[in-house]
């Protein structure tokens, strides 16, 4: 059995061990995830994401945790080591991991956004916190492999956005423009 693999089981024991805070269940969430290697936009994507949402009077801001803040999610849930975290890039000293809950006021569904992502880990504590807060779709940013082996096990119906390393810069714009279109697109 291989390193990703022992990463996706202890992901999905931990959901299973703090089933009490899944108020709903994370099958019945509509997860979409902006899947890719490290490096290739995905946070960048989902912050513009956030962004636009804020300035849409269509949508309204819930709650927002930016950065360090993040630790307030861990705390909501007892998580109390290191072994399973929200954190992504914040660790690196850097602030733009976020997570952002808005409603939709025009089909009242609510929507749930966590930048971070790759690891298991991160997405298992990721959806977890957005199942505690009720969402009906969970955006959020994936590794391949934990999209793969972790979410679609949890949730077969998800849907992947894909990035990729893109080199030239209005390239990259394109990319980035163009899967926010798409996301944006599953919420109306």
């Amino acid at each position: 059995m291989g390193k990703s693999s022992d990463n996706n089981t202890k992901a999905r024991n931990f959901l299973k061990q703090h089933a009490a805070f899944n108020l709903k269940p994370i099958s019945k969430i509509d997860i979409i995830a902006l899947v890719g290697l490290q490096n290739t936009g995905k946070t960048v994507t989902l912050n513009e994401l956030i962004a636009e949402l804020i300035q849409n009077n269509a949508f309204n801001l819930v709650e927002e945790f930016i950065g360090l803040d993040l630790n307030i999610i861990n705390q909501k849930l007892n998580i109390l080591n290191d072994d399973h975290t929200i954190y992504g890039d914040t660790r690196n000293g850097q602030d733009n991991d976020r997570v952002a809950i808005f409603n939709n006021a025009t089909n009242g569904k609510r929507i749930g956004i966590v930048t971070t992502g790759d690891t298991p880990s991160i997405v298992a504590v990721g959806l977890l916190y957005l199942s505690s807060r009720q969402v009906d779709i969970a955006i959020i940013a994936s590794h391949l492999v934990t999209f793969n082996q972790l979410i679609s096990e949890i949730n077969p119906l998800s849907a992947q956005i894909d990035t990729h390393k893109i080199d030239v810069v209005n390239d990259r714009l394109l990319m980035r423009n163009k899967n926010i279109r798409l996301l944006t697109s599953y919420l109306n």
